[in-house]
């Protein structure tokens, strides 16, 4: 079954947003609860979550496109469950296929899968510490952060002696991105900020001549009548 994507309602002082990034393409295997795309506004970036099983079929909104809510955003199209063939008794068993595998995997935040991904962790080897057992986010973090551990000893372990060598001069990369549309409102109310706020430095001027003189005609009386406190500036200031 066909489903259409949307953008979601706005809150009343927001009246449009921006596609940000697609974490789908048409045609990737998708499971529900995913994140298929953000929606960036003024004020905060909105998650649309895949709602069913299934295959993203259609983009219409690409990245950078400005939408309003209720715009539509792609389609989506529901897996349909079908029931398995009963197999004879002397034919063998068909292979599982890749939805079966994915199904029987552990469950999981989308966070935390596309971490996996990313991080290239298998995450049927993750134990997860989650509401029954689902693997987080910071299961993955936590796992990551053990097997990198293990590389570099085991890196160490088999590297020669270490030998005096000059460091290469590494010169760091620029690269220009476009601006999210939540840091361009930031930045916009910055300046206007800057712009229209009064500023306004006040400095008070004092002679300290006659205090210094006082310090040093009363310093040694004064600190031995009062067990070693030594008279400073700030009596002054506070009389």
């Amino acid at each position: 079954m066909s489903v259409e994507i949307k953008t979601p309602a706005f809150a009343e002082s927001i009246s449009e947003g921006t596609v940000g990034a697609w974490h789908k393409t048409v045609g990737e295997a998708v499971r529900r609860d995913d994140v298929l795309v953000d929606i960036e506004t003024d004020k905060v970036v909105i998650e649309i979550f895949a709602p069913a099983d299934g295959v993203l079929t259609e983009i219409l909104k690409a990245e950078g496109e400005v939408v309003e809510a209720e715009d539509l955003l792609a389609r989506f199209s529901e897996a349909e469950e079908e029931a398995g063939e009963p197999t004879s008794p002397g034919e063998p068993a068909q292979a599982p296929t890749a939805a079966s595998a994915e199904a029987a995997a552990p469950r999981s935040s989308p966070a935390a899968r596309k971490l996996a991904a990313e991080s290239n962790v298998d995450l049927a080897q993750v134990e997860g510490t989650g509401r029954d057992g689902r693997v987080t986010k910071a299961d993955i973090l936590r796992s990551r952060s053990t097997a990198d551990t293990a590389a570099q000893a085991e890196v160490e372990a088999q590297a020669p002696a270490p030998q005096d060598a000059p460091m290469p001069s590494e010169e760091r990369s620029e690269r220009r991105v476009p601006m999210t549309r939540l840091r361009a409102s930031i930045a916009k109310r910055l300046v206007e900020a800057q712009q229209t706020a009064a500023m306004l430095t006040t400095f008070n001027e004092v002679d300290m001549q006659p205090v210094m003189t006082m310090r040093r005609k009363y310093g040694e009386e004064f600190q031995a009548r009062h067990n070693g406190t030594k008279l400073g500036f700030m009596s002054f200031f506070v009389r």
